[in-house]
């Protein structure tokens, strides 16, 4: 079925393959943004979280080569990550790269730049390359003159852009569930800021009875005060947006506490372990390689960090699994549905809610049988925004977070009828991330199942219209 595919090497079918930049400038305030590895995904570069360096090196980086251009493939070339993150560029970029990613740049007459991104993507692929084309132990990395030998085969032109754009229509869908499910978790988190970080109905409260501010609030309680005294614009929320009965269950005063500083008078701060039951995830004998597999139906969904960089609020599944008989004989903890888990190792504060009964490694920490009224919503949501900072004191935060110390950190524990209040107004915008989340992980098994067959020639493009036309109807 794929007769007429012909065999070609990357250094073939692209103009240029090479890196970014091997010098890091000074980081600066305002500047512009130089990405590495960490702000990529399938869907391109995140420039949000991208530090900054000045302009005159930024131009001299762009000289050198490091600036991608519309149609480029990006590949994670260094660390852990290394061919697990492929993206293209789909428009213009104000941005140059480090040396951790890979830059090709397609000839356009022979190769599409979204199917090259979905051949280097499949998972087969990306097993050949690391196979082939990976050195190092300590920091794996991926040596350029190597890469541009690997060779895969290619059919016509118009056959590759027919490829793409089947599997653009899943992509196209994932990704609008993606920016749905963080609008919707941002609704969740400004509402979470305002009422359990900020405290403003806490502080509107004090002011309405006369009660002192403490100085880390007192500048929003002077914003706060002054538009009681301001005409109402539009598109201004009132400043007491709460109704009266709901705004009356919070105090109108605030207590000094040793963990969190100030926080409203008669709300407890308690050890994470009086608030909900702490486990640990565990990792069975990497060199008894049988107790893993990477078969969803061979076990249970073993989640590592680099899972939790990958979903959004909910997870269930894993890039690697534990079978059974390794479950019972190294008693790795079943993380039960509903649960919070909590990165903090290597990588500090990464959260999500188990949508399914799941495990995890040692890097991971689990809290499940919520006491003091608390819910699964409300933990994620302070978990997402808790300073961890606070809980180290050494220069390096990956060696100063243990698991006693995850037991022991200080969740703030609001009056049960706030509480319950607030699960009210979160519930149903959790639930609609909840259901575009399954889509998406049923969009991801099609998309994934479809990949090989569609880039091997095993599948011919009309075969798949009538599963594709669901997809977007």
């Amino acid at each position: 079925m794929s007769s007429g595919w012909i065999e070609k090497t990357l250094d073939e079918v692209c103009t240029k393959i090479t890196d970014g930049a091997h010098r890091s400038p000074k980081s600066v305030s305002v500047g512009k943004p130089m990405s590495s590895v960490k702000d990529m995904d399938r869907f391109g570069l995140d420039l949000s979280s991208s530090r900054l360096i000045s302009e005159e090196d930024f131009d001299s980086l762009v000289k050198e080569g490091c600036k991608p251009e519309v149609g480029d493939v990006l590949i994670a070339k260094d660390g852990n990550s290394a061919l697990d993150t492929v993206c293209n560029v789909s428009e213009p970029i104000e941005a140059v790269l480090l040396s951790s990613v890979a830059i090709l740049r397609p000839n356009q007459e022979l190769v599409d730049s979204d199917f090259l991104k979905y051949l280097l993507s499949a998972p087969e692929n990306v097993e050949y390359l690391k196979r082939n084309f990976i050195s190092g132990v300590a920091i794996p990395r991926v040596v350029l003159r190597d890469f541009k030998k690997a060779v895969f085969k290619f059919p016509e032109l118009n056959v590759q852009k027919k490829i793409s754009a089947h599997l653009g229509v899943l992509d196209a869908k994932i990704k609008l569930n993606t920016q749905l499910n963080q609008n919707l978790e941002f609704m969740a988190q400004a509402l979470f800021k305002s009422w359990f970080v900020d405290f403003d109905p806490v502080i509107d409260n004090a002011l309405a009875a006369g009660n002192p501010i403490p100085e880390p609030f007192q500048a929003r309680a002077q914003r706060r005060q002054q538009r009681l005294h301001e005409p109402a614009t539009e598109g201004q929320p009132p400043l007491h947006s709460l109704p009266a009965e709901l705004r009356q269950l919070f105090p109108d005063s605030f207590q000094e506490t040793e963990p969190l500083g100030w926080v409203p008078k008669g709300w407890e701060v308690l050890a994470a372990a009086d608030v909900a039951t702490v486990t640990i995830g565990k990792t069975p004998p990497r060199k008894e390689q049988h107790w893993f597999s990477e078969r969803p139906e061979d076990g249970y969904a073993w989640i590592s960090i680099r899972d939790m960089g990958e979903n959004g609020v909910y997870i269930s599944d894993s890039n690697e699994y534990l079978i059974p008989g390794a479950v019972e004989k190294f008693n790795v903890v079943k993380v039960p549905k509903g649960s919070v888990i909590l990165s903090f190792k290597l990588t500090l504060g990464r959260v999500a809610i188990a949508s399914e009964e799941l495990t995890t490694n040692e890097a991971i920490a689990h809290f499940y049988n919520f006491r003091k009224s608390l819910n699964e919503e409300y933990l994620y949501l302070y978990l997402s925004q808790f300073e961890y900072s606070k809980l180290g004191s050494t220069s390096s935060i990956a060696t100063a977070i243990n698991s006693k110390i995850v037991k022991g950190m200080p969740v703030l524990a609001p009056d049960s009828l706030i509480l319950d209040n607030f699960k009210i107004r979160v519930e149903s915008l959790f639930n609609r991330i909840s259901l575009a989340s399954n889509e998406t992980k049923n969009l991801k098994k099609i998309r994934d199942s479809l990949l090989p067959k569609l880039l091997s020639g095993q599948l011919r493009i009309p075969d798949t219209e009538a599963q594709l036309a669901e997809v977007d109807a």
